[in-house]
This record gives C-alpha cells, structure tokens and sequence, in this order.
C-alpha cells in the first residue's frame, strides 16, 4: 500500500473511532507515529476532516528533532536543514550535491527513528542495530530504559537554559515532537480552542512497555491518551468504510513501513437485515520488526561504502558527517529504484585525512 495513503488510513479510522465514542466532547487529536514520519488530523465537530500541514504546509511531518545554536528544530528543518555551501568561484549553490542536511552537518545533535528505542531495555539487541546505521550511541537511563547524549554539535538546550542532565531519555524526546504536533493542531482550530485528547496508532506488535513509552511521552507533550488503535486494523476499518459484503470476505493487508513490515489477516461480513453494518474481525497479525525501508537504506549505504573505500583506498566508516551523506545517497536511490531498474549515486564528500572525492 502506498505510504500515503495507508497513513491517510489510520487516521480516517481514528476518525470513525472518535466520532463513535461518547469521549468525544471537544476537539480530538489523531496521531499515526510512524519511525520516519508522523500524520496527524484534527477531530473537531464542524470542521473537515483532513491532514494537519506542518509550517511548509506539508502533510508528512519528519519524525525528527534536533538544535542548532540553541534553537529547537522539527521535522524536515530538523532532518534536512538546507545550506547552500559556496564553493570558490561561486556558482555552484543551485547544485543539488552542494547542499547538506542538519543531519550531515551536526550528526550527533539531530534524533531520528527513535521509535526502534521506545520501551526497550538498555540491553536489547534492537539498540546495537539502531547504533549500526545512526551515528548516536545509546547509553541506559536511570530505569535501564534507552537514552541518548546530548548533541554536541548543533547545541543540546535552549538559548537561557539551565545546565541540564547529559542525556535524554528517549520519551522526552518523542514528546517533543508530539508537543509540536500539538502546537499545529492548536494553530489549525484557531484561537481558544483547547487540544489535549489524543489516540495514536501502533503497530500489534508492540508490547506493553512499548505502549507505556509511548503514554508516557503523550503525557510529556501535556496531552491526555484516550486510546491506542492498532494500524492493521485502521487499514481494515477504512477498506470497510464504503463497501458491503453480503458475504464474509477474508482479506490480508501488507503493510510495509521504515521500521517493519506487518500483514494482517481481516475477515469481513455483512450484519443486519440490510446488511448496512459490518463485522471486522482480524484473524491474525504477522510481522518482521526490523524488515523495512530503513533495512534497505542501511543496505545501500553499505554498498556505497564498500564500493567507495574499494576505489580510493580510505576508510570513511568513522567519519559521522561522511557516513550520514551517504545515508541520504542511499534514500535518494532506492526511491529512484522504486520506478527504475538502475541509479547513478555520486556524493562529495570532503574528509579531514584525503582529498574531496567523488563517489559513483
């Protein structure tokens, strides 16, 4: 199912949820926390229902947060804030290989994918994996949870604050960007319109540490948790939503996102004299936690690196800056090998102990 679309999914459900529930008396707000990105809508009587826009009016919302000078960035200005670097001469700032991301400049002060470190122990096996293609490290927190420095690089408060621990917990950090959400979703139902209430999807999955992390992190953001929906069902629930089955259908749905991929087995069946009511059962529930586009990214790169330290003799594997401009390389072509048979990648990479090379 296409990224969208399966987003846009979760969220019509939890439109059909909160509709549904006498817990609905003012504004709701939905969230589908995904590892790469977040969707949210806005659940108020009287209002389409439709996609929050984040400040570039964008319907997909980067899972990230991170700082520069001080200054607290989200989404796409934390993954990816543009620069032009200006070469000698000039002239070459319109050059798309010229321009590098907050990530690539300030690796260690810029947190993604932190879904992987929800509610996992210090010493699972996820969080060597998660280290393999980010250039954090991930100590234990005080409850032997996951937590990660501080950033050095982009600054790891903000402007005036008091001298702070030197690690986040991990919930601390999606509540950030949950908190940011909120922030939207108070500026699209305008002014004294109050947003607390929240559901968020997960995936069947996740265990009951993981649905606590993620509470706790709702409760950091100063929203309060009516209810966590499972994904497969919120793509069951929305296929129903304009459709009859006058006789039971057993349907499965693939759900391949950037951490896992999941199937879940759905039957449907008519109910009522008219049949204008239907039954969703869900059978069953498969998955692979670690089979998604972030496993095809971390695959590419490695070929990038193999094939880059093979041809100019250096190695670039401890070289954070390096290695998380190839980490982009490597997004940027498997999208092109979604719709095509071969790419071309080609990275600049300005390393402290060699010459600027080109990397085909």
């Amino acid at each position: 199912m296409n990224p969208f679309c399966r987003r846009l999914a979760f969220l019509s459900l939890l439109f059909v949820f909160l509709f549904s529930s006498t817990a609905l008396a003012t504004t709701v707000l939905a969230i589908d926390y995904g590892s790469d990105y977040i969707k949210a809508s806005l659940i108020k009587p009287g209002t389409p229902f439709d996609v929050l826009l984040d400040k570039d009016s964008k319907r997909k919302i980067r899972s990230s947060v991170a700082w520069k000078n001080g200054e607290r960035l989200f989404g796409q200005n934390a993954f990816n804030l543009v620069r032009a670097i200006l070469g000698a001469g000039g002239g070459l700032s319109n050059r798309p290989d010229w321009y590098v991301s907050q990530a690539t400049r300030f690796p260690k002060g810029s947190y993604n994918s932190l879904k992987y470190l929800l509610g996992v122990p210090a010493n699972a096996d996820v969080i060597s994996y998660y280290t393999s293609f980010t250039p954090l490290s991930v100590v234990p927190s005080t409850r032997f949870t996951a937590s990660v420095p501080r950033g050095n690089g982009a600054g790891s408060g903000e402007k005036g604050a008091a001298a702070a621990p030197a690690t986040w917990d991990v919930e601390e950090l999606v509540a950030m960007q949950l908190a940011y959400i909120r922030s939207l979703a108070v500026d699209a139902a305008g002014r004294g319109e109050r947003v607390q209430d929240v559901v968020v999807t997960v995936p069947a999955f996740f265990s009951q540490f993981e649905r606590d992390a993620i509470a706790d992190a709702v409760e950091l953001a100063g929203l309060r948790l009516l209810a966590f929906v499972n994904d497969g069902a919120a793509i069951a629930v929305n296929y129903a939503m304009t459709r009859q089955f006058p006789q039971p259908e057993r349907h499965i749905v693939y759900d391949a996102g950037a951490a896992s991929t999941r199937a879940t087995i759905a039957t449907f069946a008519g109910q009522g004299k008219k049949q204008d009511a239907t039954l969703i059962t869900i059978n069953g529930v498969g998955y692979d936690r670690l089979a998604g586009g972030t496993e095809l990214d971390r695959r590419l790169r490695e070929i990038l690196v193999e094939e880059f330290e093979d041809k100019h003799g250096v190695r670039i594997r401890d070289d954070s800056k390096a290695m998380m401009k190839l980490w982009k390389e490597a997004e940027r072509i498997k999208a092109i090998l979604s719709a095509n048979s071969d790419a071309t990648a080609r990275v600049r990479l300005a390393l402290p102990h060699a010459q600027r090379l080109w990397c085909r």
